[in-house]
């Protein structure tokens, strides 16, 4: 599969997960220019920039791959 449908295919994921359960907008994200982690509570114009978009999709993918005792 070439990048292009990849970035395609979970670009259509994300729009229907959103159309699905909307914006929640309690994922923590490294403001432009920080180097730590800030939660943005209510404020539903994140992610703003490319970089917080990946940080979400790592995030979530390593998360449930991740395995607690």
């Amino acid at each position: 599969m070439s990048q292009k449908n990849i970035k395609k295919q979970l670009e259509n994921i994300y729009k229907i997960m959103l159309k699905e359960y909307g914006a929640q907008g309690w994922w923590p994200l490294t403001p432009y220019g920080k180097l730590a982690s800030e939660y943005h509570p209510n404020d539903y114009s994140y992610p703003k920039i490319e970089h917080q978009q990946l940080e979400i999709i790592f995030g979530a993918i390593l998360t449930q791959n991740s395995y607690f005792n």
